[in-house]
């Protein structure tokens, strides 16, 4: 009877998809990946060999070791490598640093989570906080502040109060001026340029004869800075300009 009625259910079963409009032996819908819950095109990042029990389906993503919690690392052996995660696990702030993307792949080290950034890389996110990226010259490590290298250049990933002052970088000729276009940190020649301090904010005053000071030509930016050079440059042409027709 058993045999009978599994019989019946499997003739039932074949002739309700021999109705489709796609014969039988071609569809494949019931085993389709759903990508709302499994990784649907897995490549480099990614563990295809791995059950997610979670989501019943194959594959897990490689998460970088940056981009793990404290709470995670504590709980399981402070890994030093990539580990393997499902959707589920990655969506749980006890897992994920918030200050990481994990839909970005890390090329440096071939898996997903990297700091997240703003401003074309000039800012990048500590504590919940965008912060300046420092650029490579700028010495960090002579100033003692702890600092994490990033694609643009270095960040003060410690603590996200402790950046370079005014007077930190003036001792080195810089100002935390954007210099690139994805970093702060411009550096002026110590034997033509000084750099005072007004509480954090720079004074250039430009050395050699030309006065610079902010009381007689009122150079209190780099804006002020980089206007003078212009106007500078526009007398020196016109004064050949003038010299030439005599």
């Amino acid at each position: 009877m058993k045999k009978t009625f599994l019989f019946f259910t499997a003739l039932f079963l074949s002739a309700d998809i021999a109705s489709a409009d796609t014969p039988w032996w071609e569809q494949y819908t019931i085993c389709r990946i759903n990508p709302a819950t499994c990784y649907a095109n897995m490549g480099i990042g990614y563990d295809d060999t791995i059950w997610d029990i979670t989501s019943n389906c194959w594959g897990k993503k490689y998460i970088c070791v940056d981009a793990l919690t404290a709470t995670y690392k504590s709980e399981h052996g402070n890994p030093t490598q990539p580990v393997t995660m499902a959707k589920t696990e990655i969506k749980s702030s006890d897992n994920i640093d918030s200050n990481f993307d994990t839909m970005i792949f890390n090329e440096q080290q071939d898996c997903f989570g990297v700091r997240k950034t703003q401003n074309g890389g000039t800012k990048a996110s500590v504590n919940g906080q965008f912060v300046k990226v420092w650029c490579d010259d700028v010495p960090l490590n002579q100033l003692d502040i702890p600092n994490e290298p990033l694609e643009n250049g270095y960040l003060v990933a410690t603590d996200s109060n402790k950046q370079p002052t005014c007077e930190n970088l003036a001792k080195y000729g810089y100002v935390g001026e954007v210099s690139k276009e994805n970093c702060y940190g411009r550096y002026y020649d110590e034997s033509e340029y000084h750099i005072q301090c007004d509480g954090n904010t720079p004074i250039l005053v430009i050395l050699n004869g030309a006065d610079g000071a902010p009381g007689d030509d009122g150079i209190t930016t780099m804006s002020d800075a980089e206007d003078l050079f212009a106007e500078m440059l526009a007398n020196a042409r016109a004064q050949r300009q003038n010299s030439g027709s005599h």
